[in-house]
C-alpha cells in the first residue's frame, strides 16, 4: 500500500506529516506503539498515543522505514525531534477513533475487494522502476506481500504486443484487425505460469518468474508451449537471465525488454519463435549501451571507427555492388571459419560460399587468416549490423566514394 493512500484515510485530522518512505505494509496488521522497543520490519504500520511515541523518540528507538500514526488526544502539538527515514502522521483525534477508522480500511483492503492483487503489483513495480525501493531489505519486504513466494533464482519475462492498434484499455487489436481481451491473456499466462506472480501494467505483462534450479540459459518452462501461446495472441516475450538478487529486478526488466527491442528492431530471428532471450541478444545490448556512451563522448553517432577496417571496406563494397560479402564473412566467422556450416546457415551451395570467400580475399587483398583477430572481426560485424539495422543509419554517408573493381 502506498503511504499516501494511508494518509488520505486521515487527512481531515492530520495536523502534521512527514512521509519520506513511499510504502507501508498493512498485510501483517497494525501494531501498537508501546514504550518497550523492538526492531520492526520495513513497512510496518504502528499506531498509538503521543506519550508512548515521545518516549521512543526520546530514547532514539524509532524503527526506520516504518510508519507511526500518533494520536494527540487533546494534547498540544509540537513537531517531532526525529523524523529521518520514518513516516510520521500526527492526528488531532483520539486513539479509539483512529483505531476504528483504520481497522475498517484494513478489513476492506486486505480481506475485501482487492483480490486480484493488481494494485499491489503495480505499486511495487512503479517503486522498482522509479528506484523508490532499491535495497535488498526493502525489496524483500515488499515481495513478502505477494501471493506466491519467490524461489531462489529469479528471472523477469516481459510479454507485449508490439503493434497494439486499439485505443481501449481492456483489449488490443493486431495489424490483422483481430481483437483480444487483455484479461483473457492474463488468465492464459496465469494458467501457463502456475503459482507465479504476474500482472498487466497497462502496456505489457510482467512475469516475475522464479525457480529452485540454477541456470545460465534456459528456464524450467516449456518453451514450445509458451511460443504457441504467444503466437495465438500475436505476442512476443523477452526473457532475462536468472539471478539470486531480487533488488536487480529493474536490471532484469531492462535486459528482457532489450532482448525484445533488439531482436525485433534488427530483424534477428529468435531461436524459438516469439521468444527473445537476453542470452541470444546479450552482445547487441552491450553494443547498444556502448553506442550511447560513445555518442555522448565523441558527439557523433558514427560507430565505424570502432570496427576493423576490413569490415568497413566489405560493407562499402556490398553497398556499391549490391553484394552480400559481409554477411558471408559474418556467418563464416560465427561457424568457426567452416565453409560447409556457413553454406548451411545461409542456404547456399558450398561452392557458392567458397567463391564468395575468394572474392572477399580479392577485395581485401589478403587471406582470411583471422586466428588472432577472430573476436574483433565478429564484434565489428555486430557493430556494423547494429548501426545499419537497429540505429537505422545510412552508413554509406560516412565514406568517400571509391571504385572497387
Amino acid at each position: 500500500m502506498k503511504i499516501y493512500d494511508l494518509y488520505d484515510l486521515f487527512k481531515e485530522n492530520v495536523v502534521y506529516h512527514s512521509l519520506p518512505v513511499p510504502f507501508c505494509n498493512l498485510k501483517k496488521g497494525i501494531k501498537m506503539i508501546l514504550p518497550t522497543f523492538g526492531e520492526e520490519e520495513d513497512g510496518t504500520v504502528l499506531i498509538g498515543d503521543i506519550e508512548n511515541f515521545r518516549l521512543l523518540e526520546y530514547k532514539n528507538k524509532l524503527s526506520t522505514n516504518c510508519t507511526y500514526i500518533v494520536c494527540l488526544n487533546d494534547t498540544d502539538f509540537a513537531e517531532p525531534c526525529y523524523n529521518a527515514g520514518i513516516n510520521i502522521i500526527f492526528l488531532d483525534t483520539s486513539l479509539h477513533r483512529a483505531l476504528d477508522t483504520i481497522s475498517k480500511i484494513y478489513m476492506q483492503k486486505v480481506n475485501g475487494n482487492d483480490t486480484d492483487n493488481t494494485a499491489l503489483y503495480q505499486d511495487f513495480w512503479n517503486d522498482i522502476l522509479y528506484c523508490r525501493i532499491s535495497s535488498q531489505k526493502q525489496v524483500l519486504s515488499r515481495i513478502s506481500e505477494f501471493p506466491y513466494k519467490l524461489k531462489r533464482h529469479i528471472a523477469l519475462i516481459v510479454v507485449r504486443n508490439q503493434t497494439d492498434l486499439s485505443t481501449s484499455k481492456s483489449e488490443y487489436k493486431t495489424v490483422s484487425n483481430t481483437v483480444y481481451k487483455k484479461h483473457e491473456i492474463t488468465r492464459e499466462l496465469e494458467s501457463f505460469f502456475t503459482d507465479t506472480n504476474l500482472f498487466y501494467t497497462g502496456e505489457e505483462w510482467i512475469v516475475i518468474y522464479s525457480q529452485d534450479k540454477d541456470t545460465s540459459d534456459y528456464l524450467d518452462i516449456d518453451y514450445e508451449l509458451f511460443s504457441a501461446l504467444l503466437a495465438r495472441y500475436s505476442l512476443n516475450a523477452g526473457i532475462s537471465y536468472a539471478c539470486q538478487l531480487p533488488e536487480l529486478l529493474r536490471t532484469l526488466y531492462f535486459t528482457a525488454s532489450a532482448a525484445l527491442d533488439l531482436g525485433l528492431g534488427m530483424d534477428i530471428k529468435p531461436e524459438i519463435s516469439h521468444i527473445y532471450t537476453f542470452h541470444q541478444y546479450n552482445m547487441y545490448y552491450v553494443i547498444h549501451m556502448c553506442a550511447h556512451a560513445y555518442e555522448m563522448v565523441h558527439k557523433t553517432d558514427n560507430l565505424i571507427y570502432l570496427t576493423h577496417p576490413d569490415i568497413t571496406r566489405l560493407y562499402y563494397y556490398d553497398q556499391e555492388k549490391s553484394n552480400n560479402l559481409l554477411e558471408v564473412l559474418f556467418e563464416y566467422l560465427k561457424s568457426g571459419q567452416n565453409a560447409g556450416s556457413t553454406a548451411r546457415s545461409l542456404y547456399m551451395h558450398r561452392n557458392t560460399v567458397i567463391n564468395k570467400l575468394s572474392k572477399i580475399e580479392e577485395v581485401l587483398g589478403h587471406k582470411l587468416d583471422y586466428e588472432k583477430d577472430h573476436f574483433l572481426l565478429l564484434e565489428s560485424c555486430m557493430i556494423m549490423n547494429y548501426q545499419h539495422n537497429f540505429a537505422r543509419h545510412n552508413i554509406s554517408r560516412y565514406f568517400d566514394m571509391h571504385d572497387f573493381a
